[in-house]
C-alpha cells in the first residue's frame, strides 16, 4: 500500500489550513452565528487570496459545476422570490470560486490534511456548543430528545458531518504516520455520528469504514486480488443501501418504522408537485419557506410542516427541474470515475475521494445534501482536484512514451 506523507508542503500547513478549516465551519452554517456574515467573511477572505496570488496556479473552467451553478441563477426569472435565488446562487458560486482556489494550488493530499483540520474545529466547536448553549446544541423535540446536532441546525445533518470526519480520519489512521492522532480524531467523531442518534449516518459510516478498509487494502494489487476486493466493497454498500431504503419486510422484521419516520408519504406529496413544474422546478430556495407555495401545500397535503423533501435528488427536481438533477447525477458519476481512475492509478488518495463522493452520494438518497454548502464544495474540491491529478499522470506517461527510443516502441515495450 502506498503511503501518504502527512503534511506534504509545510508551506499549505501554515498558510491555508485556518482558511480551509474556516471553510469547512462556514460550510455547516452554524446556527448560533449570522450566516450572511460568516459568508461575507469567506468571500472577503478568497479575495484576498486571489488578489495574493501565490502560489500561481493555471485555472480551468469545472464545466458541470458551473452549469448547474447557471441553471440555479437562471431560476430567477420564474422563481417567486428571486432574492433568495440569487443569494443561494451566490453562496454556489463563492463554495465553487473556493475549491477552485484550492484544488489548483495544492495536491489532493495536502487538501485532505487540510479538510482533516476543519472537521476538527467542526467537532470541537460542537462539543463547546453543547457547554456554552445547550439549548441549541441538543434537540428539544420530545422524540429526539438530547441528540446531539452541535453547531448544525439538525442532528441528521450533524451525524452526516461527523460521518463524512470518520472516514477522513480513518484514512488518515490507515495511511499517515500519525496513528494515534487520527485514531483519536477517529473514535470521537464516530461517537457524536453515535450521540446525534442519526440512523442514517451510523449504517452509512460503518459500512463506508468497511470500504475504505478494503479498498486501501487493494491499492497497487491487480488479478483476482483487487477484483475481489471491489466487489466486497460494492458488496458492502449492497447492504447498507439494502438497510435503509424503502424495503419494508426488513424492517418490519425488527419493528421498524416501514415508511422511513414518514419520508415515503413525503416523497408522495413531492411527487405530485414536481408533476407541475418538471423540467425547470420552482426555483433554487423558493419552496420551502414559511411563505412559499409549494412548500405549503405539500405541507397541507401531509398534516405536518417539513423544511426539505427528505431524499436530495426529489428536491432538486422540485427546485430547478429535471435539468438540474441531470446535472447533480453527472457531477456525482464524474466524480466517482475519476477517484475509481486515480484509485487504479495506485493513488491512495483515491479512496478518499470515492468514499466521500459515495457518502454524500447516499446520504442524499434520504437527506438533501449533494446540493449544500459541504457537500457541493467538496465535490467541487473533488471534481478539480482528481482532473489535475489525472491530467499530470496522462503528461507523465506521454513524456514517457516519447522519450523511448523507437525501436523499442515498435518492439512492443512501450
Amino acid at each position: 500500500m502506498d503511503r501518504v506523507k502527512a503534511r506534504q508542503n509545510p508551506n499549505f500547513a501554515r498558510q491555508d489550513a485556518a482558511f480551509l478549516a474556516f471553510v469547512m465551519f462556514a460550510s455547516v452554517g452554524p446556527v448560533q452565528l449570522p450566516q450572511v456574515g460568516i459568508n461575507a467573511v469567506l468571500g472577503a477572505w478568497l479575495c484576498y487570496r486571489y488578489l495574493q496570488g501565490r502560489p500561481k496556479a493555471h485555472y480551468t473552467v469545472p464545466l458541470i459545476p458551473v452549469l448547474f451553478v447557471v441553471l440555479v441563477l437562471a431560476s430567477f426569472w420564474w422563481s417567486h422570490t428571486p432574492g433568495t435565488v440569487l443569494y443561494s446562487g451566490a453562496t454556489l458560486v463563492l463554495y465553487l470560486l473556493i475549491a477552485l482556489n484550492l484544488a489548483t494550488r495544492y495536491s489532493l493530499s495536502e487538501l485532505v490534511d487540510g479538510i482533516s483540520y476543519g472537521f476538527k474545529w467542526l467537532l470541537i466547536a460542537s462539543l463547546i456548543a453543547v457547554v456554552v448553549s445547550p439549548s441549541t446544541a441538543l434537540t428539544q423535540a420530545a422524540h429526539e430528545f438530547g441528540s446531539l446536532k452541535g453547531i448544525a441546525y439538525h442532528k441528521n445533518y450533524m451525524g452526516y458531518i461527523a460521518s463524512l470526519a470518520a472516514v477522513t480520519f480513518f484514512y488518515q489512521f490507515l495511511t499517515y504516520g500519525r496513528k494515534r492522532g487520527a485514531a483519536f480524531w477517529c473514535v470521537l467523531a464516530l461517537a457524536i455520528v453515535f450521540l446525534a442518534r442519526s440512523q442514517t449516518a451510523i449504517i452509512l459510516t460503518v459500512v463506508w469504514l468497511l470500504v475504505t478498509y478494503i479498498l486501501l487494502s487493494q491499492i497497487g494489487r491487480k488479478g483476482g486480488q483487487a477484483i475481489a476486493g471491489i466487489l466486497t466493497a460494492l458488496v458492502s454498500v449492497s447492504v447498507g443501501l439494502f438497510a435503509i431504503l424503502n424495503l419494508e419486510d426488513f424492517l418490519g422484521r425488527f419493528n421498524r418504522d416501514t415508511s422511513l419516520s414518514g419520508r415515503t408519504e413525503i416523497w408522495e406529496a413531492v411527487e405530485y408537485k414536481i408533476s407541475q413544474e418538471f423540467w425547470l422546478g420552482y426555483g433554487r430556495e423558493s419552496v420551502w419557506g414559511p411563505l412559499d407555495p409549494v412548500g405549503n401545500s405539500i405541507r397541507s397535503i401531509l398534516g405536518f410542516s417539513i423544511s426539505h423533501a427528505h431524499n436530495g435528488y426529489l428536491n432538486i427536481i422540485l427546485e430547478v427541474g429535471i435539468f438540474g438533477l441531470i446535472l447533480t447525477v453527472v457531477l456525482l458519476a464524474v466524480c466517482l470515475m475519476r477517484s475509481l481512475r486515480v484509485i487504479a492509478s495506485s493513488f491512495t488518495v483515491g479512496v478518499w475521494c470515492l468514499s466521500v463522493v459515495a457518502l454524500i452520494s447516499c446520504f442524499n438518497m434520504v437527506e438533501n445534501r449533494a446540493s449544500l454548502n459541504t457537500g457541493w464544495f467538496l465535490l467541487c474540491l473533488i471534481y478539480v482536484a482528481t482532473k489535475k491529478i489525472l491530467e499530470s499522470r496522462d503528461s507523465a506517461d506521454r513524456a514517457g512514451f516519447e522519450s523511448k527510443p523507437k525501436e523499442e516502441v515498435s518492439n512492443g515495450r512501450g
